[in-house]
């Protein structure tokens, strides 16, 4: 009875073989969108490389084909650093009560790279010297998204206190 029972799950296992493909699937061989990768120290984007501050996480915010956008956040979420290839139209009008912003375009051969950071009023300074290391720090590598006033920034966003 037990070999029955073993030739039956034989039996069974090769007569499903031919389900598993055998291929890879076409999607997965070439992923829409741009390839990024990560290393200890360094965010490359194709059209741009940067280093990213230790000990932060690195959050791809883009969609497949869309412009790479990246967003570096502390450990605690108090600060953050988006780099992007697009253009952002930054309004006038000052962040909220209590929240600092910094803004720069890094250019290269009529390329662009943006870069915002965000934090509270009352981490600025470590910002600033953070911020100033990562704005160093870029390369651009590629052609990167035409520029456009279509995507306006519409403010930082942290944790409630």
């Amino acid at each position: 009875m037990k070999r029955l029972h073993c030739f039956l799950l034989l039996l069974l296992m090769t007569a499903c073989t031919p389900l598993v493909p055998a291929t890879t699937p076409p999607q997965l061989q070439n992923p829409p969108g741009t390839a990024v990768s990560l290393d200890a120290e360094r965010f490359d984007a194709g059209v741009f490389v940067v280093d990213y501050p230790d000990g932060w996480r690195v959050v791809k915010q883009s969609e497949a084909n869309a412009p790479v956008t990246v967003t570096f956040a502390a450990a605690n979420n108090e600060m953050t650093i988006l780099v992007s290839e697009m253009a952002f139209s930054i309004p006038e009008s000052t962040p909220e009560p209590g929240i600092y912003e910094r803004y720069q375009t890094v250019t290269s051969g009529g390329n662009a790279v943006t870069l915002i950071g965000c934090a509270r009023e009352e981490d600025r300074e470590a910002l600033d010297a953070i911020f100033e290391h990562v704005v160093e720090s870029v390369v651009i590598t590629g052609d990167t998204a035409p520029p456009s006033n279509d995507v306006a920034w519409t403010g930082c966003s942290l944790p409630e206190t």
